[in-house]
């Protein structure tokens, strides 16, 4: 794979030539993130007034229509950038999969596992004798089969 075919495969679909098409965009993306940021921008002078009259609800809102205008600038930039809902969705699911699965093998690292091999009976049995615990919960856990054992309804 050449230089060029690596860049053309990295770029955001809306750089690649002959890639979406730009009427598409203005009618999926474009005009309505400009509606939603009309609208915002309304109730946000709406309660700039309201707040101004003395209503003190209007000061949650006063931060909520912006906070929402935000969002959409957001969504806008990654609807355009990844190329649809589909693909910044499975984007977005990708990058927290690999985050996760470094996540856990740093803890792996970091956490041997104190159980030996399935491999190893002989091993298995002493590291169970040796644990006191795990000898009087399964003393318990018998018990308690014997006095109440499983599916017996009362």
């Amino acid at each position: 794979m050449s230089t060029s075919d690596r860049q053309s495969d990295q770029s955001p679909p809306h750089a690649a030539a002959g890639g979406r098409s730009w009427v598409k965009d203005i009618w999926q993306l474009h005009i309505p993130l400009l509606l939603a940021l009309a609208l915002c921008t309304t109730a946000t002078v709406i309660e700039i007034r309201r707040a101004d009259q003395g209503v003190w609800r209007a000061w949650i809102y006063l931060f909520e229509w912006p906070m929402i205008g935000a969002f959409c600038i957001w969504m806008w930039w990654r609807l355009w950038r990844e190329g649809s809902v589909k693909k910044a969705r499975t984007s977005l699911t990708d990058r927290w999969r690999a985050k996760v699965a470094r996540i856990e093998a740093e803890y792996d690292a970091s956490h041997p596992d104190p159980v030996p091999a399935a491999g190893d009976p002989a091993e298995l049995k002493t590291s169970t004798a040796a644990d006191e615990g795990l000898q009087q919960w399964q003393a318990y856990v018998n018990e308690l089969r014997r006095t109440d054992p499983p599916g017996n309804v009362h």
